[in-house]
């Protein structure tokens, strides 16, 4: 028998030590591994937005070489708008791009609400091509909300250039407002190949 008696247990204040220890090793691991997972899903959200806001430049950069006609663009935190009306095949075609807040339908704007970019059609198509647009909470040298699109004939003369030929778009984008990241800007100049006459039947 006194060749077993080495061969003991361990005792219950061993076991409950190790139990600790392997709880708390494992809530520091788990910790790690959850943030992590937030970390690539953050990064792989802004890389959506990214992606989303390079093709809808390129379709815009498409529609406002073909442009006959740009309405001046609509400024403030809901109204921000372009209007391009685009020669077809069939005849004048009107796209809209313009921001909407109320993601959720509920007829309501909430403050924190990110907003989609939509492309209509007169001819009935409409589409999200934006997501998680932040421009409204982005506040530029003023205190105002960054304006999605500026006409560069706003403060020039008319015989300049420029005027009534190049729009600016500056989008500002949040995959998850409530992440590390911060909201990233995407800009282009967008300019045609005719000399629109701003507002002219707008």
């Amino acid at each position: 028998m006194d060749r077993f008696r080495s061969d003991d247990g361990i005792t219950l204040v061993e076991l409950m030590i190790t139990v600790v220890l392997l709880t708390i090793i494992g809530v520091i691991v788990g910790g790690i591994m959850a943030s992590s997972l937030r970390s690539t899903r953050n990064l792989e959200g802004a890389a959506d937005s990214n992606d989303e806001v390079r093709l809808v430049i390129q379709q815009m950069e498409r529609d406002f070489r073909s442009a006959e006609q740009v309405c001046e663009p609509t400024g403030g935190d809901t109204g921000d708008s372009m209007v391009i009306r685009v020669q077809t095949g069939s005849g004048i075609e009107t796209i809209k791009y313009t921001l909407d807040y109320d993601k959720d339908g509920d007829s309501v704007e909430d403050a924190d609400d990110t907003a989609h970019l939509i492309r209509t059609v007169d001819t009935g198509d409409s589409r999200v091509v934006v997501e998680n647009v932040v421009n409204r909470f982005v506040q530029n040298a003023t205190g105002d909300a960054q304006p999605l699109f500026t006409s560069q004939s706003s403060g020039d003369e008319p015989g300049a250039p420029s005027f009534g030929k190049v729009v600016s778009f500056r989008v500002w984008i949040d995959a998850n407002p409530l992440d590390d990241i911060s909201p990233k800007l995407e800009t282009t100049e967008l300019s045609g190949r005719n000399i629109w006459n701003p507002n002219a039947g707008c």
